[in-house]
């Protein structure tokens, strides 16, 4: 019961510190966001869950503004971890429409996003801004790897994609 209790305690420190953390970050690097998009309309077209795509698109929407990512790029991230199925779980334990740490993920789609978000923003300033090292950090390969650096080019093309349809 001890353990129980001290693992939660950690793992509200954690949150607590990464709430903090991305605060700061998101004064640090600023991203441009896209004006107001059609979020529900990209999801449909992108293939998302017809059942899901509400609860997505708010999660979306809500991660956007609270990390200043923007919300085609968050969109263009979830179909390259988990093309939307948010019982997705990797090999290495990532769970969700975004992949998270298992430790972060509640089932909830809005909690899921946003951390998923979070952690892009982190790796937005780790990289000094560089949205293709950002990628290539957040899908966990280094930066001068040749499988991350294909798997960046392939989110690229997606949120360029999502961009397009927006036109």
């Amino acid at each position: 019961m001890k353990k129980i209790a001290k693992a939660m305690v950690i793992m509200f420190i954690m949150i607590c510190i990464m709430i903090i953390y991305n605060a700061l970050v998101s004064s640090i690097v600023p991203l441009k966001v896209s004006g107001s998009s059609n979020v529900e309309n990209i999801l449909y077209a992108m293939g998302a869950p017809e059942k899901d795509v509400p609860l997505i698109a708010n999660a979306v929407r809500m991660a956007s503004r609270q990390t200043d990512v923007p919300e085609n790029l968050i969109i263009a991230l979830m179909v390259s971890e988990s093309n939307f199925d948010r019982n997705a779980v990797s090999v290495s334990g990532y769970t969700g429409l975004m992949q998270i740490p298992k430790q972060y993920d509640m089932k909830y789609i809005d909690i899921n996003v946003l951390v998923g978000a979070r952690i892009f923003r982190e790796k937005m300033y780790v990289t000094h801004g560089n949205v293709h090292k950002a990628i290539i950090l957040y899908k966990g390969w280094g930066v001068t790897d040749e499988k991350g650096i294909y798997n960046a080019d392939k989110v690229i093309r997606i949120y360029k994609n999502i961009n397009d349809r927006e036109v």
